[in-house]
């Protein structure tokens, strides 16, 4: 979508972006995002790390460029950088079900991609003394979905902007 002042760039698998996942003690496999997280995808862990090559259009030059989330469940570490080895720390998330962003628009070349790295923890690794530290939904459902579970964009913004 884009209006005059913003670009918004579906992230999403089904909009061509390829998705990895990699569960806890586990090995690098494709996934959907979103796709209801890991777990709808037989995934059985409660941790795991999502990574894609986010392609940075040629018009961001000058402007605001964040990544935006739907929803993570539970707790969410948001890294980029242009590989595996030179990722830094951008953005930390703790509570399902919510949106937030994350900026990287230090981090980015236009025209060029950018790798984006999603540690997420599931809500079995905010279990203390059999409670949930966090906000959790339902303790009684096991299969309550964990990972990226909505949507994700690239959202591109004039300098200064106007939110809610």
């Amino acid at each position: 979508m884009k209006n005059s002042n913003s670009t918004i760039i579906n992230l999403d698998s089904a909009s061509g972006i390829a998705w990895q996942f990699c569960p806890e003690n586990g090995d690098w496999g494709e996934i959907q995002v979103p796709a209801g997280g890991w777990r709808t995808q037989g995934h059985a862990c409660d941790a795991g790390t999502y990574r894609a090559e986010i392609p940075i259009p040629a018009e961001a030059a000058g402007q605001v460029v964040r990544v935006a989330f739907a929803a993570v469940n539970f707790g969410a570490e948001v890294f980029v950088g242009p590989d595996d080895d030179h990722l830094t720390l951008i953005a930390e998330h703790l509570n399902g079900w919510l949106p937030f962003t994350a900026d990287l628009t230090p981090y980015v070349k236009p025209g060029q991609t950018l790798l984006l790295v999603v540690n997420v923890k599931g809500r079995k690794q905010y279990l203390r003394d059999g409670k949930y530290i966090i906000p959790q939904g339902g303790t009684w459902l096991e299969g309550l979905a964990d990972g990226i579970i909505r949507g994700i964009e690239l959202q591109i913004l004039p300098p200064v902007f106007i939110e809610d």
